[in-house]
């Protein structure tokens, strides 16, 4: 062999060698390449399932936090309901209450009215037995008087009846001072009269 032939043989041998080195080399950096692109896409992978962990964890609390919210929510509801019942509740108690104080206090004084009404009543009988005893201008002056306590009488009745259409203590109170006022002032218009005799 020649030079030149051993020379050509070595350089084809080397080329071969490089080539096949630059072979293997491409080979081993497309591996890498893979092996990398593998990798990257497992991460990004990892990453997205991360955060779509992370989202439904998120959503989770904040489903939890309405929940609760709502609960609370609902719960002081109920609560100020429960209020507004008990408050209307004792209201109605309390009117109730004071309907029936009304209605007693009522009652009572009615009673009271009625019983001095019904005295003036009978003295007022007994004046008009010992008017008819008399004759002349006596009779007639008593006849005229007896008129007008009968009709003063009368209006105290009506009043007194009218008390079931008192809407409240203090009309009741009213009433009554006026009554009692009337009912006195009659007694001693009867003794007045009863004194002419």
């Amino acid at each position: 062999m020649t030079r030149k032939n051993i020379l050509t043989a070595v350089s084809i041998a080397s080329s071969l060698l490089l080539a096949s080195a630059c072979k293997s080399t491409a080979a081993r950096e497309e591996q890498q390449a893979r092996e990398a692109q593998r990798e990257a896409s497992e991460k990004t992978a990892e990453a997205q399932r991360d955060a779509v962990k992370e989202s439904v964890e998120a959503q989770q609390k904040a489903n939890e936090a309405q929940r609760e919210a709502n609960e609370h929510a609902s719960e002081a509801q109920r609560a100020a309901q429960h209020k507004a019942g008990q408050a209307q509740a004792s209201a109605q108690e309390q009117q109730r209450e004071a309907v029936q104080a009304l209605a007693q206090q009522r009652d009572d004084y009615r009673g009271k009215a009625q019983r001095e009404l019904n005295d003036l009543t009978d003295s007022l009988a007994d004046l008009k037995a010992k008017a008819a005893k008399t004759s002349g201008a006596t009779q007639a002056r008593l006849n005229a008087d007896i008129r007008q306590l009968e009709m003063r009488r009368a209006d105290v009745a009506t009043d007194i009846e009218a008390l079931d259409k008192v809407a409240s203590s203090a009309e009741l109170d009213r009433r009554a001072s006026e009554l009692d006022k009337r009912i006195a002032d009659m007694r001693d218009s009867l003794r007045k009269v009863e004194q002419k005799i």
